[in-house]
C-alpha cells in the first residue's frame, strides 16, 4: 500500500485558488464554505472539483483515481464494473 493518500475533497478555480474540507466531507460542502467566505457563485462554477493529496496538492478527479488505487482507499461498491471509469468520486472513498 501506497504512503500517497487522497485526504480532502477540493474545489480549485483556474486562476489556482483552492478550497478545501477534509473527509468524510463532500465538494457541495466546499462549494457551501466558498461561497460563505466570499467567492462569488459565477467563479465557484467555474471551479474544478478535485481532491487533495496528504502532501497537499490539487488532484483532479482521474488523477485521485490513481492515488487512491495506489494507496488502497477505494471502498467496495455495490454496482457492477466498480471502478471502471477514468474518475474518482466521493463515493469511491467515503
Amino acid at each position: 500500500m501506497s504512503e500517497h493518500r487522497i485526504e480532502r475533497v477540493a474545489i480549485r478555480h483556474p486562476d489556482g485558488r483552492l478550497w478545501t474540507v477534509p473527509a468524510p466531507g463532500r465538494h457541495h460542502h466546499a462549494i457551501r464554505e466558498a461561497a460563505r467566505y466570499g467567492w462569488p457563485l459565477d467563479e465557484i462554477a467555474e471551479s474544478e472539483q478535485g481532491f487533495t493529496d496528504n502532501q497537499g496538492r490539487f488532484l483532479n478527479r482521474c488523477q485521485a483515481l490513481h492515488v487512491a488505487k495506489a494507496s488502497g482507499q477505494l471502498r467496495r461498491k455495490t454496482t457492477p464494473g466498480a471502478y471502471t471509469g477514468p474518475e474518482l468520486y466521493l463515493e469511491d472513498l467515503w
